[in-house]
Parts: structure tokens; sequence; C-alpha cells
């Protein structure tokens, strides 16, 4: 009798875990990626399916979503044992180009209590949301100014400024810089930039490069070139020019007398 009390001892949380697996809603879908969508388009939609696997009623309790963006439609009535619930979940794409990623947590009556769906995708900007957030034009790439201001600047320090790019063509762009100015360096994040995304462009300037006669406000110039992954004759390189501006000083002090 012992024995048979030690094994049942030991399939007891085992036959829980069972019983508490048997007994759990299932979703059939979880996430859904719209891919690339047109934000004149406007609201796009999908569905996902909740299937009440449980023995009792199963609700749905609340539906959160981390964005006003998204909204979700979903049955209020109690879901019976074998039955399946749609919940369809709109995304509106105006006023956010580039890439997106918005969850919905959904509760329930029963277990899974609580349950994560993820909508993601990337949004292609309207004229409008372009010539308002990227006025700079340079073929496909937009920019969203054409000067990079550096502000004061100390001789032998390391300043820098950034700029977001937006790829606006239905092409993956490759952004590159030649002959930049001395001590200049740019980085993209990303250099290769999908259709429909954003990128940071940073420029960084290495003070040291200049003489003690080089100061005050410089423009430094920088081409910004964008190359189409798969170039067309309508799609070649374009390239675009920005002016970094830098107020180079050999100390803060350098304007006043001393007496």
């Amino acid at each position: 009798m012992t024995l048979l009390r030690f094994i049942f001892s030991l399939l007891l949380p085992l036959m829980a875990i069972a019983a508490s697996a048997g007994n759990a809603a299932t979703w059939l879908e979880r996430e859904h990626d719209f891919s690339l969508i047109d934000e004149d388009n406007g609201k796009v939609a999908c569905t996902m399916r909740l299937v009440n696997t449980t023995d009792s009623l199963l609700s749905i309790i609340e539906v959160r979503s981390s964005c006003g963006c998204t909204a979700v439609k979903y049955p209020r009535q109690p879901i019976a044992p074998g039955d399946t619930a749609s919940l369809t979940l709109v995304f509106n794409p105006h006023g956010r180009p580039g890439a997106f990623a918005k969850s919905v947590v959904v509760r329930l009556s029963q277990p899974p209590m609580r349950s994560s769906l993820i909508v993601r995708g990337t949004v292609r900007a309207s004229v409008g949301t372009l010539a308002g957030r990227y006025p700079s034009l340079a073929g496909p790439l937009r920019l969203s100014n054409h000067i990079a201001p550096m502000g004061e600047v100390l001789k032998g320090s390391k300043a820098s400024a950034i700029l977001t790019g937006y790829n606006a063509s239905a092409d993956t762009l490759c952004l590159s810089t030649d002959s930049l100015p001395e001590g200049m360096e740019v980085q993209f994040s990303p250099q290769l930039l999908p259709p429909g995304r954003e990128c940071h462009i940073m420029f960084s300037l290495l003070t040291e490069h200049y003489a003690a006669t080089q100061q005050g406000v410089m423009e430094l110039p920088v081409v910004v070139a964008a190359t189409p992954l798969h170039p067309t004759p309508q799609s070649t390189m374009s390239r675009v020019r920005v002016a970094v501006v830098v107020n180079l000083r050999n100390s803060r002090s350098s304007h006043f007398s001393a007496f």
C-alpha cells in the first residue's frame, strides 16, 4: 500500500497538468502580418479565432489595445463548449508611416486567462504625410531636413547630429555617402532600407582634424546617395546634399577678452 501511495503521489501533479491542459481555450491565430499597406487605402482588418475547448461556457471579459490605432470587435455573449468565436482586429494607418507592431490583450473567464494578440506590418506613407514629415526630397529617399545642425563644438571633441530618412519607393534602397569632409563619419541605421521604412542617419564630426585657425560657423556638405536594390531605367541612384552646420570654437571663453 505504501508503494502505491508513493506512485500515486508522483502521478498526481502530472494528472493535474493534463487535466488543466484539457480545460483551456485554444487560439487558432495569435499573430497577423499585414505586410506593406498604403496609408491612402485606410483601415485594414484581420480575424483571429478562439475555440472553446473547455467543458463549460467561456466568456471574453476584457479586450485592451496597446494603441488607439487598433480596435477590436469581439462577441459579448458566452461561447459554448466546442464553439468558435471570431475577433476582428482593425488597424488605422493614418499618420503612422513605417513599421508597426501592436498588441491586444484578451482576458478570458477560463485559462488562458490572459492572451496577447499581435498585428504588425509596414505603412507606406501618403503624399500629405511625406510632405509634412519628410519635406526634403532625394528621389525615393525622403529626409526630415536637408540641414543637420550640430551647434557649438569645442576643438578636440566629437559632435553628432541625426536626421530621419524614409523609403517612399517599392524597392529596398542601399544608402551610402562619398567624398566626406575631413573628420566626418556617417552611419545609416539600417543601411539597407526596405520600402515604407524609416532610418536614422547619424553625422559625426571629429574636430581634432581641424587647425586652431579654423573656427566659427562652418557648413560641411555631405552627399547622401540612395541606390535601388533592383534598379530599372526609371529608378536609378539618387543623391541629396545635406549641409552639416557646426560652430567650431577653440574654447567656450575664446571670444572674451582677458584683463
